[in-house]
């Protein structure tokens, strides 16, 4: 059973600009204020936190006392502090300020000898501006602080990181009493795409954009913290790994461990080894992307996607279908098929298919029938169960015990959704097959407030939703009248039935159902299907 790794939220703090203005340009003092931005979800970073504040903060190293202003001509200036105190908004003077109003101000993490960043028009680039690589870390709980650039106009009032980050909780090495010593000595960030190089900026937008414009890589490594006092040895614990915003493809974490005791820079380490993301990964501007704690040794897990961060997982799991005789095994039934006898060739490799439909139920009669029960006391974590009813839960007639109401069929709905979530599995809900129904050679949506009430319930839920009536409605309209009619069972005498499909229309849905499921918003998912 899994075990899910919360992303922690990294606090950001506000700030404010304030400069004195000279309508001359003859050289004078000017002063701004900064600190970095924040927001409600407190998930920006920028250099130093507080573990006890909360916030970010301006640090005491000298690469904390400068901040690079340019004037409305694109000319540089330096701008320093002299504060000592670790503090939420800093100022930064320069005394032979001749340029008039600022244009942009940049923190880069370099002194005056290192910086090379220069403006032109909106676009500031330079030498010195990259994704550096490797990373090391400096600080607990934060990152290599030659490797971030923020920046901030006038109207930002605030620094904005230019940079995202994935962070990594590297654990601790089995060493008695002492749960401080890195497990791990190094971990490599690789993907299809390039992360690390020379980058240029463009600020012209409401945020800076960065892209890579030369010694470009598509691997970036960050080295665990070497530390000479409490104890020695490399640091367990939270590190970030700064690289620019962006969808990375195929990628992976290649973990180097130790082998022996590190408490010594020379350690011996082991094999390396590979853990693949499941899925995409977003890196989103002055956010951060949680992966847990690594592991130190090689497993069966991969990374996918949770919200803003990721879980391990192993990558097999099992696929439940629950719903009515459109999806069932219908063998006894022939030559009726549900398209859920047909979904299974659309899974990858590792991947159970279960197929829990059952005829004429209703979400209210699965539930009274004992079949839900049944499906959840054979559920795993990571597992994941489509949920497609509606079509009997439309009966009605007072003599039909399946029939429910709109609102009745809503709270099925999310009483399924939280069913599966408690086992830690993944909930879909999917709108019910659209019925072979045409007026005047246009197909009619037959399923009224019932499809309504199952998009309220995943949108209500935050659950994937495949609108499998809106494509099966596409797919009619596309064939027609006629070309339709082999596709369900209509065609087959003595039948006179427009809602159950044909083996050839049972394959037909279900690659729609997959191709769905492949095009849908959540990677984990995406990942389940070829």
């Amino acid at each position: 059973m899994m075990k899910t790794r919360y992303v922690l939220i990294v606090a950001a703090l506000l700030a404010a600009v304030s400069c004195s203005k000279n309508l001359h340009e003859e050289p004078h003092s000017l002063t701004v204020k900064a600190g970095f931005e924040g927001g409600t979800q407190l998930d920006s970073k920028t250099y130093v936190k507080d573990a006890n504040a909360g916030t970010i903060w301006w640090g005491d190293t000298n690469l904390d006392r400068i901040l690079y202003v340019f004037d409305e001509s694109d000319n540089k200036y330096s701008f320093t502090s002299t504060s000592t105190s670790a503090e939420a908004v800093r100022s930064f003077t320069c005394e032979t300020w001749g340029g008039g109003d600022w244009k942009l101000a940049a923190w880069t993490g370099m002194l005056e000898a290192n910086d090379h960043c220069t403006l032109s028009g909106s676009v500031i680039s330079g030498s010195s501006l990259k994704v550096m690589n490797p990373q090391k870390v400096n600080n607990s709980r934060s990152f290599d602080n030659r490797a971030n650039i923020a920046i901030m106009k006038p109207g930002d009032g605030v620094l904005k990181s230019v940079f995202g980050y994935l962070r990594f909780t590297l654990p601790s090495y089995a060493i008695p009493n002492e749960t401080r010593i890195s497990a791990i000595k190094s971990v490599v960030f690789s993907a299809d795409e390039n992360m690390v190089g020379n980058i240029s900026i463009d600020c012209s937008g409401t945020d800076p954009v960065a892209t890579i414009v030369s010694n470009g890589s598509n691997e970036l490594t960050l080295n665990a913290r070497w530390k000479d006092a409490g104890p020695t040895g490399y640091e367990a614990g939270v590190i970030y790994m700064v690289l620019p915003p962006g969808t990375y493809h195929n990628a992976s974490l290649t973990i180097t461990p130790f082998s022996e005791d590190p408490t010594s820079k020379t350690a011996a380490t082991g094999t390396p080894f590979t853990v693949n993301f499941v899925g995409d990964v977003v890196i989103q501007r002055a956010k951060y992307a949680d992966c847990g704690t690594l592991p130190s040794e090689e497993g069966e897990d991969g990374l996918v996607a949770n919200g803003d961060g990721y879980v391990w997982e192993a990558l097999a799991c099992t696929v439940f279908l629950t719903g009515d005789s459109t999806c069932a095994p219908s063998e006894s039934l022939r030559p009726k098929w549900g398209w859920g006898e047909k979904f299974g060739q659309y899974l990858c490799d590792g991947i159970t298919l279960q197929n829990k439909a059952v005829g004429g139920k209703s979400t209210k009669t699965y539930i009274s029938g004992g079949q839900w029960t049944k499906v959840l006391n054979n559920l795993d974590a990571g597992d994941v169960v489509l949920i497609q009813f509606g079509h009997n839960d439309e009966n009605q007639t007072a003599a039909d015990e399946r029939g429910t109401t709109p609102e009745e069929f809503y709270t099925n709905l999310c009483g399924f959704i939280a069913d599966v979530r408690d086992h830690d599995a993944v909930p879909v809900i999917l709108t019910s097959l659209c019925r072979r129904s045409f007026t005047n050679g246009v197909v009619d949506h037959t399923h009224g407030d019932y499809l309504t009430k199952a998009k309220q319930a995943a949108s209500d839920h935050g659950v994937v939703m495949l609108d499998i009536e809106q494509l099966s409605y596409d797919w009619l309209t596309a064939l027609g009248e006629e070309d339709s009619i082999p596709r369900y069972m209509v065609s087959v005498d003595p039948y006179t039935d427009n809602t159950h499909l044909t083996e050839t229309g049972a394959e037909e849905v279900a690659q729609m159902v997959a191709d769905a499921l492949k095009a849908c918003s959540d990677p984990y998912l995406r990942s389940l299907v070829l």
